[in-house]
C-alpha cells in the first residue's frame, strides 16, 4: 500500500513538473519572440560553413541581404526582395510551428502512457486487495 502511494505521488509530482515546464516554456517563448520581432535589425538565418565563415541572411528595416561573415571580414553577398524575405521568414516559421507541434505529439504520447501505466498500476492494487 505505502509502495503504491508513493508510486503515485511519483507520478502526479512528474505531471505537475512537466506541466509548469510546458506552462514556463511558453511564456518564456512569446516574451522572447516579442522582444525579437521588435529590433530593428534582425539575423532571420545563420549557416556555419567553415570553422569561422558563416553565410548569413539579415534583415535591416524593411529590406534583406545575404552576408557572408569570417573573421575580421564581412561581405554582402545578394540583396533580397521584399517577398523573398517574407517567404523565407514564413518558412522559418513554418518549421517551428512543425516542431512545435511533434514536440506535443510526444509530449500528448507521454501523457497517454502515464495514464495507461497508472490504470495498470490501480488494478494491480485493486486485485491485491
Amino acid at each position: 500500500m505505502d509502495f503504491t502511494l508513493m508510486i503515485f505521488k511519483l507520478i502526479v509530482s512528474m505531471i505537475i513538473i512537466f506541466a509548469l515546464m510546458i506552462i514556463l516554456f511558453k511564456y518564456a517563448n512569446k516574451g522572447i519572440n516579442g522582444n525579437l520581432n521588435k529590433k530593428y535589425v534582425k539575423v532571420i538565418e545563420r549557416v556555419q560553413i567553415s570553422k569561422d565563415g558563416y553565410i548569413l541572411v539579415v534583415k535591416v528595416g524593411k529590406k534583406g541581404m545575404v552576408l557572408s561573415t569570417s573573421t575580421g571580414h564581412t561581405e554582402k553577398l545578394q540583396e533580397l526582395t521584399e517577398e523573398e524575405l517574407a517567404e523565407i521568414e514564413e518558412a522559418k516559421q513554418q518549421a517551428l510551428k512543425d516542431m512545435n507541434n511533434k514536440y506535443e505529439g510526444i509530449l500528448n504520447n507521454f501523457k497517454s502512457l502515464s495514464i495507461e501505466a497508472w490504470g495498470k498500476i490501480k488494478s494491480k492494487e485493486d486485485k491485491h486487495e
